[in-house]
């Protein structure tokens, strides 16, 4: 997944074009595109660190734990 960035606090990032300005809550760079690299290089924007609950849906689940009773369970009548 791309990673997002925002611009700095306090500042205003026009987009060339007739295109709106550069979204507050940030979207991926066009690194091809030298005026957003530049953007980036010369800090006007900044990464957006994904948020502790958007990095905890994106891990997966652990899987749950077995008690004694399921283990004895699954291994009767083994062989």
């Amino acid at each position: 997944m791309a990673e997002t960035y925002r611009p700095r606090s306090g500042v205003r990032i026009p987009m060339p074009g007739g295109q709106a300005d550069w979204p507050a809550g940030g979207r991926a760079v066009n690194f091809a595109n030298p005026y957003e690299a530049r953007l980036v290089a010369e800090g006007s924007l900044v990464k957006v660190e994904p948020e502790a609950n958007e990095a905890a849906d994106a891990a997966p689940a652990p899987e749950p734990a077995r008690t004694e009773t399921a283990k004895k369970r699954n291994t009767r009548g083994a062989k």
